[in-house]
């Protein structure tokens, strides 16, 4: 009968402290990730399309999310040029637009998230 309350009480030391290394640990950095719908697309001069921005909050990120297109061809625009995202926005809408004198180019396009 001794060694039982023994082992019973090691058991309950070590779920205590187990609880303790559980509750030190820093609580994760909001974060977040950006993703475009479609992730391709060919646009002719004169021609314009919508696409999808998606923001996946991460670790409870409610601050607004200001995101900008970095390397679209030139006589290519994005409206609106730059979005904000606020606390509860999940996804957006933007329009890309060739001018009817964009030159034939491909580019690799990347969103940019503050």
């Amino acid at each position: 009968m001794r060694a039982m309350r023994s082992l019973s009480r090691v058991t309950v030391g070590i779920a205590l402290l187990l609880a303790l290394v559980t509750a030190c640990q820093p609580a994760p950095t909001p974060n977040f990730d950006l993703t475009l719908d479609p992730v391709s697309i060919a646009l002719t001069q004169g021609e314009a399309k919508d696409v999808s921005v998606k923001l996946e909050r991460l670790n409870g990120l409610t601050d607004p999310v200001t995101v900008t297109f970095k390397g679209l061809p030139a006589d290519v625009t994005a409206s609106p040029a730059t979005l904000t995202m606020a606390g509860t926005d999940s996804r957006a809408t933007v329009r890309l637009t060739a001018s009817a004198t964009a030159a034939i180019a491909s580019s690799n396009v990347t969103l940019e998230g503050i």
